[in-house]
């Protein structure tokens, strides 16, 4: 993304040049270099304006993949979510690295990307909500794991463990989620995504029947 705006960028500075040399050296009836500074201008416009197309298109894929990313968390995190409270310690493991590799993997990478826009933008104010809310849950998880990870090796006895209060169920996990949810929405409503987790529980409610 910051490649296509640099490009843009540079490519509309150069059209512009092009076009106030070309008007110089037509008042001096500099034919030749007139039409070729009007060349340089009609390419850089056509390449500022394929940056650009590329540019929105990238951000919103990236935007796209981020909202899918932020829900593939939120349905990582139900699975350790149990009515009896009981689960396995091998499994809470597995499901606790699981949170984090989408974490890392589909949501921070898109992050790192759409924080670069402008900041007054209003999308860039979503991403940031979405961001703070969604990292704070990751820190919780990263937590619980390190001390699931202490016990499996024999730092911690048993009983610690069993003592131990996992954050990421804790009342500060399910308050951010709910930040996290109420940013998402409004991540669903500025660009229109109403659609798209409903198409997808569709076809997993398909899957499942099949």
């Amino acid at each position: 993304m910051n490649l296509q705006r640099r490009i843009a960028a540079l490519s509309g500075i150069l059209s512009l040049l092009s076009l106030v040399v070309a008007i110089i050296l037509n008042f001096f009836e500099f034919s030749f270099a007139s039409n070729l500074s009007l060349g340089l201008f009609s390419s850089g416009i056509l390449i500022c304006g394929t940056a650009i197309v590329t540019y929105f298109y990238e951000r919103n894929r990236a935007v796209l993949s981020l909202y899918n990313g932020c829900h593939d968390f939120m349905e990582a995190l139900n699975k350790n979510l149990r009515v009896d409270n009981r689960i396995g310690i091998y499994e809470l493991k597995d499901n606790l690295e699981e949170m984090q590799k989408v974490y890392k993997k589909e949501v921070y990478f898109y992050i790192c990307q759409l924080l670069s826009m402008n900041k007054h933008f209003k999308l860039t104010k979503i991403i940031k909500e979405i961001w703070e809310s969604v990292r704070k849950v990751y820190l919780l998880v990263v937590e619980d794991n390190s001390k699931v990870c202490q016990f499996l090796i024999g730092d911690i006895s048993e009983d610690e463990i069993r003592s131990y209060t996992f954050k990421y169920t804790s009342g500060d996990s399910i308050k951010q989620i709910k930040c996290l949810q109420e940013a998402l929405d409004k991540l669903s409503y500025h660009m229109n995504y109403y659609n798209i987790r409903k198409g997808k529980n569709s076809k997993e409610e398909h899957d499942h029947a099949d």
